[in-house]
């Protein structure tokens, strides 16, 4: 039995109409970014770094009331960092500055594979985030154009829901991110499933294979798994549609293109793997309830009409218990009334079910992951759920809410009205007019925007603040309207499309541009006098910052290898680290996310080779600790001071004042009871076997035990000559992780936990060459399997194009 009538063949249209809709969405993407593009400005919100010290000694006047600020303090200091780590010929593999070094590459947060941050590698990263921020929106909009436009959709509709993907709240407030990156994939995996299972297309495979691993470089595996939720679902409602005898055939395609297309992303998948199983963000999500009871209340639900009701922080306004980021999908009002419109063509039995019902089911599922609290319940706790965000989930449903609204305005673009011209007319005209009217006066100013009260640095939404926009949903929504009801009269069809078109992105424009952030180019990232002296330090040394003031990450940017950082996938082990310094961290939500450390245990710096510190006050005015060594300061300017710890342990040093423990619980507990005694005797901590340290010497008088030297120190790679009297322990401060080697005049040796977070090799007496790398095996592997399956890929191409050669000559 059929599913559909569809009386009326659709139409063709000619490529034209293809390339003139993606030019128009370039065009526009282009002009939405254009504050951050122009010659002299920058896509960045440079006010939320430069309110801090040094820089706010140069710009006194700038103020925020955005807290966070992660594409200033973590994306781009990641990309200054894959970009330096190019130039210098290195694959962006370890970074030496943060948290005694990290595999920034395997956290997957860089991104350093996705091919638009490649592009970084020939701009300017400053002002290539706009640029590439435009091509994200604009690779959004053609994907979703693209897959309409496959499903037979009319290009007026398609157009209509590829703008409300570009410009909905998801893809603009979070272009920064990895998120979006990934996200922005969807519509064109989509289209490949579609392609392989409704048309049977070969082709589509090799582009399934491309787009998986592409999904996969874009750094961010939450996204990753929600998406492939989302296109299972829709595989398998495409398979199930389709004849039971193309049922195994097409499940081993799809099987097949997203194994490959895993191999293809296993070099960043693997060592993402070996990350995650040691990070902190792993740790905390070991309860399973903990990501699972994380949703929105229904009173979130007005944001799909009313996206201002809870505020937005680009006004300052904080509003319920999840900020504007989180709690939004919105895309426009456009698509509300294409909803609308669907389920009336489906009476009419005017719309491809087939097509439909999959992204219904998954538009449902999303608003239950959502909202519900019974059964979306029992749904977070599920494997893969339960360690998700599920708020996050909105994207999802306004994706499947763009692909159902698009086939509702489709019915309109093809129906033909049958009632009187004169009363559709009348009523649509006096509804546009009325719309517009609202819309004009709400944006004139005529209508005061409302006071609301203070709470600290934000404003609350209240009442006043909801109606105030209130008036302006209301005057977009009878505009939208009208302008269906004149799309719905044959003889006036071009002007619904086009006044549907300038509302949509009106509406979104008037809602999201405050986000485009843009400033001058003089204020990204700075350079100042103090910043400029602290490049002065060694090299090999590391700074550590008390209070507020050089915010962790932008170490990477000027170059100064500051112990901080700020990044999800830290270790748990670095974590803890971080929290000898300053135990009260976690009671300070912002801080502990931002790292801003208040009271730093000095004692604990040079075991983790910091012999330099940065603050806005004078450690000598405050209550000395218990033989301290002397402290010197190097300079003050700008509000903030250097300091030198003087003879303590720096980057590396030989110990024969070795104590062992067992487990990770005793070297904490080590740590956590350190004396300047101790630090000023050189001791050292190892977690091994008592026979790792059987060739350790130690001298009763408490004589050095000799001297090393740095000959070589790259990201990832460290060379030294050690001359020690008599066997020892030298601790080299980069944090022990698994893949690091070393070798001893070129023999392999052991590498040891030393002092919590760091590194230990046991040299034998006299001047040896000491070498450690970064070679993990997660790396290789993953780089052969890789390599692997660009080569199957290769193969399937080459049978690919042969087959079609055959198709054609058969034909001819």
């Amino acid at each position: 039995m059929r599913l559909i009538q569809n009386p009326k063949p659709k139409t063709q249209n000619p490529p034209r109409v293809d390339v003139l809709a993606c030019m128009l969405m370039l065009l526009l993407a282009v002009v939405f970014m254009s504050p951050g593009i122009l010659p002299g400005r920058v896509a960045v919100a440079t006010q939320q770094l430069l309110v801090f010290p040094p820089w706010h000694s140069i710009y006194p006047d700038i103020q925020t009331i955005q807290t966070g600020g992660d594409p200033l303090l973590q994306q781009l200091p990641w990309r200054h960092w894959a970009q330096q780590e190019w130039a210098a010929g290195r694959f962006p593999l370890w970074s030496s500055s943060p948290l005694g070094g990290m595999p920034l590459f395997a956290s997957m947060q860089p991104a350093v594979l996705y091919p638009l941050h490649l592009l970084w590698v020939l701009l300017p990263i400053g002002y290539g985030t706009g640029v590439i921020t435009a091509l994200k929106l604009w690779l959004a909009g053609v994907g979703m154009w693209i897959l309409l436009r496959a499903m037979g959709i009319h290009p007026s509709a398609a157009l209509l829901s590829s703008l409300g993907f570009m410009f909905g709240t998801t893809m603009v407030i979070w272009s920064p991110w990895q998120n979006t990156a990934v996200y922005l994939v969807l519509p064109w995996i989509a289209w490949a499933v579609y392609n392989w299972c409704w048309h049977n297309r070969r082709s589509a495979l090799v582009w399934l294979v491309v787009l998986i691993a592409i999904a996969i470089f874009g750094g961010h595996p939450e996204t990753l798994f929600n998406m492939g939720v989302v296109v299972a679902l829709w595989s398998l409602g495409l398979i199930v549609a389709s004849p039971r005898r193309h049922w195994l055939g097409k499940i081993g395609g799809l099987a097949l293109a997203a194994l490959i297309g895993l191999g293809l992303g296993a070099i960043q998948l693997l060592p993402f793997l070996e990350a995650v199983s040691l990070s902190h963000e792993a740790a905390i999500r070991t309860n399973a309830n903990a990501y699972g009871e994380l949703h929105l209340g229904t009173h979130a639900m007005q944001d799909w009409v009313l996206p201002r009701s809870e505020g937005q922080p680009a006004e300052g306004v904080l509003g319920g218990v999840h900020n504007f980021h989180e709690t939004n999908g919105y895309v426009g009002l456009v698509a509300i009334v294409g909803l609308l419109l669907a389920p009336v063509a489906g009476l009419k039995r005017r719309i491809e079910f087939r097509k439909v019902v999959p992204w219904v089911v998954i538009g449902a599922l999303a608003w239950i992951l959502t909202y519900d609290d019974a059964f979306g319940q029992a749904i977070r706790l599920l494997p893969g759920f339960n360690q998700s965000l599920n708020v996050r989930w909105v994207w999802m449903i306004g994706f499947a809410a763009l692909v159902v609204s698009a086939f509702g305005w489709d019915w309109l673009a093809r129906a033909v009205g049958h009632v009187s011209r004169f009363t559709f007319q009348l009523v649509g005209v006096g509804m546009v007019a009325l719309g517009l009217v609202l819309m004009a006066i709400h944006a004139s100013g005529m209508i005061p925007q409302p006071v609301m009260q203070q709470a600290g640095p934000w404003n609350m939404a209240n009442d006043d603040y909801r109606l105030y926009w209130a008036v302006w949903a209301g005057g977009v929504a009878l505009a939208v309207v009208g302008a269906a009801m004149l799309w719905a009269r044959a003889r006036a069809r071009w002007i619904g499309p086009m006044l549907l078109t300038a509302l949509l992105l009106v509406d979104m424009w008037s809602l999201l541009f405050s986000f485009v952030a843009s400033a001058p180019a003089d204020q990204y990232y700075p350079k100042t006098r103090f910043l400029r002296d602290l490049k002065n330090i060694p090299h090999t040394e590391r700074v550590i910052t008390r209070f507020a003031g050089l915010i962790a990450n932008s170490a990477l940017v000027y170059g100064i290898r500051d112990w901080r950082a700020q990044d999800p996938m830290i270790s748990d082990r670095a974590y803890k680290a971080a929290l000898l310094f300053d135990p009260d961290l976690p009671k300070r939500p912002g801080d502990n996310y931002n790292m801003v450390m208040i009271q730093v245990r000095l004692q604990i710096a040079p075991m983790l080779g910091i012999r330099y510190f940065v603050s806005s006050r004078n450690p000598n005015e405050e209550e000395p600790e218990p033989d301290r060594p002397p402290i010197t300061r190097l300079e003050y300017k700008e509000g903030l001071g250097l300091w030198r710890i003087e003879g303590v342990p720096g980057f590396t040093y030989l110990s024969d004042n070795v104590q062992m423990v067992p487990d990770e619980a005793a070297a904490l507990a080590w740590m956590k009871g350190l004396t300047w005694t101790q630090v000023r005797a050189y001791s050292a901590l190892v977690e091994a076997a008592p026979h790792a340290l059987a060739a350790v010497q130690h001298d009763p008088d408490g004589g050095s035990p000799g001297n090393v030297e740095v000959e070589e120190y790259t990201p990832g790679h460290i060379r030294l000559r050690s001359n020690a009297l008599r066997p020892a322990l030298l601790v080299v401060a980069e944090s022990w992780y698994p893949g690091w080697r070393a070798t001893i005049d070129g023999q392999p040796v052991e590498v040891l936990r030393a002092n919590y977070l760091s590194q230990g090799v046991v040299v034998p007496t006299g001047s040896h060459t000491v070498e450690l790398e970064y070679s993990p095996d997660s790396f290789r592997y993953g780089l052969l399997v890789s390599l692997g399956a660009l080569v199957v890929l290769g193969m399937l191409g080459v049978l690919l194009v042969s087959a079609m050669r055959h198709d054609a000559r058969y034909s001819l």
